[in-house]
């Protein structure tokens, strides 16, 4: 866990900074329901409340992600608003039982806004691939810094 130090004390590796992906995914996918409640229950329809809450809360997933965890956050951008508009508009309106019934539901608010999830998957992959090169050129100083020294 810790390794002894000259004083008798522990010292623990620096945790890493930003969420873990499962958390990350949570922030996503309960700011993308939060938005579509909301939506629901003032316009009865998924519209720029939802879209803006969906977009908001995957950019803000990939921003504050490990980068351990970054690929998931990449990848999940259009499953985050699929399942988000299914919980809002099943916690909303109860559609009637049946499954073509909520894919009804859910399918005819979430086409029209393909272009918004194209968008904002295009936009969480740039920042992302951002983030991963930023690290890549850090670890290159660190290293060459520490053979530097040594």
């Amino acid at each position: 866990m810790g390794q002894e130090t000259g004083e008798g004390t522990t010292s623990r590796a620096p945790r890493p900074w930003g969420l873990p992906w499962p958390v990350a995914l949570l922030l996503a996918l309960a700011a993308a329901v939060v938005g579509g409640l909301y939506d629901l229950r003032v316009s009865h329809g998924l519209d720029i409340p939802f879209t803006a809450a969906y977009a908001l809360g995957s950019v803000a997933a990939a921003g504050f992600v490990r980068r351990r965890g970054l690929f998931v956050v990449m990848a999940t951008p259009p499953l985050v608003m699929l399942v988000a508009a299914t919980l809002a508009v099943y916690l909303e309106n109860r559609p009637a039982p049946g499954l073509s019934s909520l894919v009804f539901a859910v399918a005819t608010p979430v086409v029209p806004r393909f272009p918004v999830m194209a968008g904002t998957t295009v936009a969480v992959l740039l920042i992302g691939t951002a983030r991963l090169l930023v690290a890549r050129r850090h670890n290159r100083a660190e290293s060459s810094t520490a053979a530097g020294s040594s």
